[in-house]
């Protein structure tokens, strides 16, 4: 939880460190660069330009000992339009790179501009967008930035990524290399548990040497600004780079550079058209969803009405026999009048079973109209809680595809798509596990964890929701130091206690929530309490039921969901050999508790 947080704020602060750069940029061109000075500047200019021999495909030494790569072709490119003679030399990234700030070279072909670096260079205009990302061996149970905390991490040295982490402090055990080669080898090797490099660099390799064990997880860890950096106080031969950067994107040639070593599609544009894809998908995971719902409630409906069908069959099968010998009794009534009495109390056991058999028809059909009266219910909220995640990935994804946004626009469209996208997996997961639990399918998983640690981790992930209404969320006593260590299944326990938050911060709108846990005997006792609407006592027998809601007073407001959230904790409660429980007072608040064994068998 903590790397995601420092990640998403480092990566607002490259955001708008960025945007900075290219509007103050933009602004001293505009007023403060005397254009005719910069076009007067054509006397020809030699350079001492250094490139890396090993991070390909920016920059590399080829087969014939000749710098190559998207670095040196750019430059090449720049310094034919701007009157530059280039003088290269190769050597390792540590080496180069202090050259450049000793100022003893006047250039390199490409780095990643940072804050610290700065103040030890100057910077061209950015070439591209270079993102980093995180690298494991195909199988692995790290799949984000979460998951790396205490692991072996492989670093190049002398890479930006190794800077932040070493500046940050994280809880990572760092193991160094000296080039992206072997960065590449050593985690296909199996040597530490993950890596993070530049996503193109390390790509390359692999497709280079056929690796095929390793893999990207989790989204881009850092996008950064790449440029060509030049040592500091030389602001002529930036401006002169500047200039032919510009040049080199309006004749055309920074595409077909690019083109040759990337593709010809951007980075957004693949992701554009990756998450467009995902919609598809998705789209056709929730039709063939509700297709298959839809056959198996016709099933159900035509397999209940034949049944129905067959028993009326027999009633009344039953009822011509009993008539067929009633008469039969009559007619034999008249000759033997002895038989009398047991022809009657015959007819009359008949009756009753006749009465009996109408009486089990028709509980069976009210309970039949009851439960199609829930699913009803359910079907248009669920209904009604996919129809807006869909309106805003259609509305989005619609804007990507035909329309020309901003990239402001266009990171708040996929913000939101993958925000929709994401309720709306959360709501299949809903359905899908309601349905585990009623069919018996649900696996339970024990571990030995932390309490402490648990309750620390949803303090940490509730405390901004509850932030956003004004609401203190508190955790009881020495819940979080209690030391308690409790032997059963931590995800399910944790999937409980996010329900029960997530309806509490929903029907409260001032007040506190507190969470909180107590040994009872051989069990442990949780619990979460709100100052919220509460629920009326007639409504409390039916909190637990699928698909059942609060049915609150008109002059509240409306509270949007499903109806399933409370029957799936209670499936669970009684998975893990426990028991849940509701005290509320309508206007006052409410308290759910379950109680948890030490050691679940």
């Amino acid at each position: 939880m903590k790397l995601s947080i420092i990640n998403k704020k480092r990566n607002g602060l490259i955001i708008v460190l960025a945007l900075a750069l290219i509007l103050g940029w933009f602004i001293v061109k505009l007023f403060f660069i005397d254009k005719s000075e910069g076009v007067k500047e054509t006397e020809r200019r030699t350079i001492s330009v250094m490139t890396t021999s090993n991070y390909p495909p920016f920059e590399f030494v080829n087969e014939n000992e000749k710098p190559d790569g998207f670095d040196n072709d750019l430059i090449q490119a720049i310094a034919e339009e701007v009157d530059l003679e280039l003088e290269y030399e190769s050597g390792l990234w540590l080496d180069i790179r202090k050259e450049v700030e000793d100022g003893s070279v006047h250039a390199l072909t490409g780095m990643n501009n940072s804050i610290e670096r700065e103040k030890l260079v100057d910077f061209t205009n950015p070439i591209l967008i270079n993102s980093h990302a995180l690298f494991v061996r195909k199988g692995s149970s790290i799949k984000s930035l979460n998951d790396i905390r205490g692991k072996d991490v492989i670093i190049q040295k002398g890479d930006i990524a190794y800077e932040k982490i070493i500046n940050e402090g994280w809880d990572v055990n760092v193991i160094l290399t000296y080039s992206s080669d072997e960065f590449v080898r050593r985690l296909s090797a199996g040597e530490g548990d993950c890596g993070i490099h530049t996503r193109y660099v390390i790509t390359y390799h692999m497709n280079k040497n056929k690796i095929d064990n390793l893999e990207v997880v989790g989204p881009a860890i850092w996008q950064n600004i790449y440029c060509f950096p030049v040592k500091e106080g030389d602001s002529a031969l930036v401006n002169r780079l500047n200039r032919g950067l510009e040049i080199v994107k309006e004749n055309g040639r920074y595409d077909e550079i690019y083109g040759k070593w990337f593709g010809v599609a951007t980075e957004w544009q693949k992701e554009r058209w990756q998450i467009i894809r995902w919609i598809i998908f998705a789209a056709i995971l929730l039709i063939i969803f509700f297709f298959v719902i839809n056959l198996f409630w016709n099933y159900e409906l035509r397999r209940k009405i034949k049944e129905r069908t067959q028993t009326l069959r027999m009633q009344i099968r039953q009822r011509k026999e009993a008539e067929e010998k009633l008469k039969e009794k009559e007619n034999a009534l008249r000759e033997r009048n002895e038989s009398l009495t047991h022809l009657n109390e015959e007819i009359e056991k008949t009756n009753e079973s006749l009465e009996k058999v109408n009486d089990s028809f028709n509980k069976a059909k009210e309970k039949a109209e009851a439960n199609n009266l829930l699913k009803s219910t359910f079907l248009a909220n669920l209904s009604h809680e996919i129809r807006t995640p869909i309106s805003g990935i259609v509305s989005f994804a619609g804007l990507l595809q035909y329309g020309h946004p901003e990239p402001q626009e266009r990171e708040e469209g996929l913000d939101i798509i993958l925000k929709s996208g994401h309720q709306l997996l959360h709501l299949i997961d809903e359905v899908l596990e309601v349905s585990k639990i009623e069919s018996g399918e649900q696996e339970i998983k024990k571990e030995l964890f932390s309490v402490g640690r648990m309750f620390n981790e949803l303090l940490q992930f509730f405390q901004p929701m509850a932030s956003e209404k004004n609401l203190e969320l508190i955790v009881k006593g020495d819940s979080l130091n209690s030391g308690i260590f409790i032997h059963s299944d931590k995800k399910r326990i944790i999937q409980i206690m996010n329900n029960l938050l997530t309806n509490a911060i929903k029907y409260s709108e001032q007040g506190c929530i507190e969470m909180g846990c107590k040994l009872v005997d051989q069990s442990l006792e949780f619990y979460v309490k709100d100052d919220g609407i509460g629920i009326a006592s007639d409504q409390q027998k039916n909190i637990f039921m699928p698909y059942w809601q609060i049915k609150a007073d008109r002059s509240r407001k409306s509270y949007k969901g499903t109806g399933i959230g409370l029957a799936i904790c209670k499936g669970l409660v009684e998975l893990l050999g426990g028991s849940i429980s509701l005290c509320s007072q309508t206007g006052k608040g409410s308290c759910f508790s379950f109680d948890i064994p030490l050691s679940h068998k």
